[in-house]
């Protein structure tokens, strides 16, 4: 089982690591604009935490970012050591169409299955994300709150 998990995701990964390029950017680039996209405006360290880089490393990966004009940063106001990072109307329409890309490339590859396997592999997807579901609670456009321990709202900031 641990095998073929770890082959299924290596394929995946392959399938769509080369559309990093088009636009520029590097994976991790990638990823930290897919947590603000989902997270919505949140914390240089929260990034830092799911990234599973330091927040110096963060910090390089969103200085870059914010002169492609993809993410903007504003320290707080009540805690001037805390950088609150949010995406531009460039940033998610880039984060947007890179997960298009990527969504085209493996429905692609993805032909080759029968309707039957893609509706079990569906039904699969959907029970595994049940399962798997992270203590996250989504509230509306304006951020996450992770395991009810850590604001990641800009409007609750510490």
């Amino acid at each position: 089982m641990k095998d073929l998990l770890e082959l299924f995701f290596y394929n995946v990964k392959c399938a769509v690591q080369d559309i990093g390029p088009e636009y520029n950017l590097a994976d991790g680039q990638i990823f930290l604009l897919h947590i603000l996209w989902k997270s919505g405006t949140c914390k240089a360290t929260y990034l830092a935490d799911q990234i599973g880089i330091t927040s110096g490393a963060v910090t390089g990966m969103m200085d870059k970012l914010a002169g492609m004009g993809l993410i903007t940063r504003e320290r707080s106001e009540k805690d001037r050591r805390v950088v609150m990072v949010s995406l531009t109307d460039e940033g998610l329409k880039t984060v947007q169409a890179v997960q298009e890309a990527r969504f085209e490339r493996l429905k692609g590859q993805l032909r080759e299955l029968s309707g039957t396997e893609l509706m079990q592999a569906v039904a699969s997807f959907q029970k595994m994300n049940a399962v798997l579901k992270p203590a996250v609670v989504v509230r509306g456009s304006g951020g996450a709150e992770v395991n009810g321990d850590r604001e990641v709202n800009s409007e609750n900031e510490p």
